[in-house]
């Protein structure tokens, strides 16, 4: 077992149980003040060597108003105490000594705003806590769009506040709910819309919300009542899912990709290719397949082919402003020890035609080679005409490593629907693909060679878009923030996961070395914050490039093969684990990061390297550093710098884990659930368009 360490002093390591003691003040620090009746308050940090608290375990307050904090520092000999500092945030700090502080609220705030207050050891400078507050200003609607609902199908909408002073009062104030329906008479920041529809049609009216200081706030609304037997999801979507299946000789790794045309009375016509270790099904039709909802964002999807029947339970984004369905989560509901999800994509049309792909790709796919092991693949081609040139190759099999291996092949046109296949040469090897066409900046990809003699993979193919003209790669393409995600496995049966995510940050192009922040989990053993400054990276004029971290554990050394700035594929060469997975570019909102986003986030497991958990969190939200649904609940604590947080997480059927994510913008979150000796750890993916 492998634990992987910082070499810098920074580093904080725990077992699960551990780390999730030290988040005992982030759930006792979830206290509501007397100013609201908000039913989501702010949370404190994870405390790290210094204890932090509110005036009455306040941890919201009114404009205008002051709240006092104290932290200690525990065996500190030298009496020091903490120095304090407004880390992020409105308002500011008055009267501080080395035990105390005041914080003051700005005198007007629209809506509700956060301040994230630090308290850090003089004696030890590495010892710190936090505390986020959150200071109600005057109250506003948050603006989200309705899901669209169906005749005779029972619905419930969330609607929220931000800011104001509780009590609240929620009214119709203008036009009508659809017959059926009725506002819950709530008192506190969110409210519903629940009924069962008894007409179709297109619905407006408006809401008022009012509270204590006599304080309103007014939004228009619609809801689209479609007919009983329409599927939320309408058009063609490109769905990508990878799991586990059960064979002829137990549970493997399989993958399934297609695209899937939903009509407005919920019937599915497509194509789809799947492959395991026992069976592979390529270019098959669906044939009478259905779409049809469960509730107004949720639904299955059945899709019946040659070779057998598909069942996925779905949950959707939220519609554009049009009322489309742009994407949803996926998950696996076949009977027995089936499992797995994954991703459902509005495809678009214009990015059809034209012939073969042309120009420079890049690729990442991430499976389990013939031998049961975990393992990753990256590389970069260019195309002209259908045939591949310059292609680079790079993987982790646990045999047959390849490094920077020259690549050729052939890639065809994409057919109506969008499917094609691509053939790639590596020394004396071809192996075959199918990909499908998303949009013009995606494509899913996937092998299809034969069930016994090829590996079950799958993941993602992209255009190169480089830093320098003519379109190459210089070593500005890793000189903004990226988030990077790796997905591995231990053992080739029953295996248990090895993943992580983090930060690479303070890229600098002319010396070559970027910061790299990593969240782990192998096991029963996590890690969180390993700081790694000033590693050593280069980029070459393809987009491939290398990057070396050195930890206490010894040299981890990663390929990355760029499709953009900050943006692609990664491979750890010699990863006993497989590792590999994907570079994001981080999108940072002016201001930092904030603790509450609006509107409802599905959530669901992306790249299951083990049969369960596997999880799909319809309608989850993130308010004032607490994730929260029907069927999730967690508290953390965000740093607005750099979009990550850390603290717990509980969901049903999985229980109570530490947890971290980060904000890759404002639209997808990257968590990773540590695993503990009972419970694999992995990455999920939160999505709101």
């Amino acid at each position: 077992m492998i634990v992987i360490r910082s070499r810098t002093p920074r580093r904080r390591a725990a077992t699960a149980a551990t780390l999730l003691c030290s988040l005992g003040a982030v759930l006792a620090m979830s206290a509501c003040s007397n100013n609201s009746n908000r039913a989501i308050t702010g949370s404190t940090g994870v405390d790290n060597g210094v204890s932090i608290s509110t005036d009455n375990s306040v941890t919201e307050l009114l404009e205008n108003t002051s709240l006092g904090l104290t932290a200690s520092v525990p065996n500190d000999t030298t009496k020091a105490g903490v120095t304090w500092t407004l880390s992020a945030g409105v308002g500011s700090l008055s009267a501080a000594t080395n035990g105390a502080v005041t914080y003051v609220a700005p005198t007007q705030v629209t809506g509700a705003a956060t301040a994230v207050i630090t308290a850090t050891s003089i004696a030890n400078p590495l010892l710190n806590a936090q505390v986020t507050l959150v200071v109600l200003g005057d109250p506003q609607l948050d603006r989200i769009v309705l899901f669209p609902g169906n005749l005779n199908l029972g619905y419930g909408a969330n609607l929220s506040i931000s800011g104001g002073s509780g009590p609240f009062t929620w009214a119709l104030s203008a036009g009508a709910l659809p017959p059926g329906f009725t506002l819950s008479a709530s008192t506190l920041s969110n409210d519903t819309i629940t009924g069962v529809p008894t007409a179709t049609g297109t619905y407006t009216f408006s809401i008022t919300i009012t509270d204590s200081l006599s304080r309103t706030s007014t939004l228009p609304f619609t809801i689209q009542i479609n007919p009983q037997n329409a599927c939320v999801l309408l058009g063609q979507y490109v769905f990508a899912w990878s799991g586990f299946r059960t064979g002829k000789s137990g549970i493997s790794s399989a993958v399934h990709l297609g695209v899937v045309n939903i009509d407005s009375n919920g019937l599915i016509t497509g194509e789809t290719d799947y492959k395991s270790a026992y069976r592979a099904s390529p270019a098959e039709t669906v044939i009478n397949g259905t779409c049809a909802n469960t509730t107004a964002d949720t639904g299955q999807i059945s899709l019946n082919t040659p070779s057998g029947l598909y069942q996925y339970n779905f949950a959707i984004t939220p519609p554009d402003t049009s009322g489309v369905i742009h994407s949803a989560r996926i998950q696996l509901v076949n009977a027995g020890s089936d499992s797995g999800s994954g991703l459902l994509q509005l495809q678009d049309a214009t990015a059809l035609g034209g012939g073969a792909p042309s120009g420079n790709f890049a690729f990442g796919l991430i499976g389990v080679a013939t031998s049961g092991l975990h393992f990753g693949t990256a590389g970069r081609f260019s195309a002209s005409g259908g045939a591949i040139s310059a292609g680079l190759v790079d993987s982790n099999a646990a045999s047959g490593a390849l490094n920077d291996q020259p690549a050729t092949g052939t890639i065809g046109a994409p057919d109506a629907t969008g499917r094609g296949v691509m053939a790639l040469n590596t020394g004396s090897t071809t192996s075959n693909y199918t990909y499908y066409v998303v949009n013009a900046h995606k494509m899913v990809i996937m092998a299809i060679d034969s069930a016994s003699s090829a590996p079950v993979l799958s993941g993602f193919l992209s255009p190169q878009v480089g830093t320098l003209d003519p379109n190459t790669f210089d070593a500005t393409a890793l000189g903004a923030p990226s988030i990077i995600s790796l997905w591995g496995a231990k053992g080739d049966i029953d295996p248990y996961t090895v993943v992580a995510i983090g930060r690479l940050a303070n890229g600098n192009p002319t010396a070559g070395t970027v910061d790299l922040t990593l969240q782990s989990s192998v096991q029963s053993l996590v890690s969180s914050d390993e700081a790694y400054t000033a590693q050593t990276y280069s980029v070459n004029p393809a987009g491939r490039g290398t990057l070396a971290v050195y930890s206490s554990a010894g040299l981890r050394s990663f390929v990355l093969y760029f499709d953009g700035v900050a943006d692609g594929y990664v491979v750890e060469q010699g990863s006993a684990y497989g590792n590999a997975g994907l570079l994001e570019a981080q999108q940072l909102p002016v201001g930092g990061f904030p603790s509450t986003l609006v509107g409802d986030y599905v959530s669901g497991t992306q790249f299951p390297q083990a049969p369960g958990p596997v999880v799909l969190v319809p309608q989850i939200s993130l308010n004032f550093g607490q994730l929260s649904s029907s069927y999730t609940n967690g508290v953390f604590s965000i740093d607005p710098s750099s979009g990550r947080g850390i603290g717990s997480l509980t969901q049903t059927g999985v229980g109570t884990t530490p947890a971290a994510f980060y904000m890759v913008t404002t639209d997808k979150i990257d968590m990773l659930r540590y695993s503990t000796i009972a419970t694999n750890g992995a990455i999920e993916w939160l999505i709101d368009n």
